[in-house]
């Protein structure tokens, strides 16, 4: 088992949750809050922040999830 930083992507109109991403996996908790960072945009009520989770390495092998650099 490995630990990556999950991105949590949720756009949002009058309290109705419209999309939400969670499927990008970073290695490095830098990178992920630099997505998180570049995506929040409070105008629009779109919210990014990063999380970690736990996954294992046949996971990422088999292609299950991508972990991005």
């Amino acid at each position: 088992m490995v630990h990556v930083f999950l991105l949590i992507f949720t756009l949002s109109a009058d309290t109705v949750k419209i999309e939400t991403s969670d499927d990008m996996y970073f290695w490095s908790i830098d990178r992920c809050n630099y997505f998180a960072y570049r995506l929040t945009n409070p105008k629009v009520d779109a919210t990014a922040y990063c999380t970690i989770r736990q996954i294992s390495r046949d996971e990422i092998a088999s292609g299950k999830y991508q972990v991005y650099d």
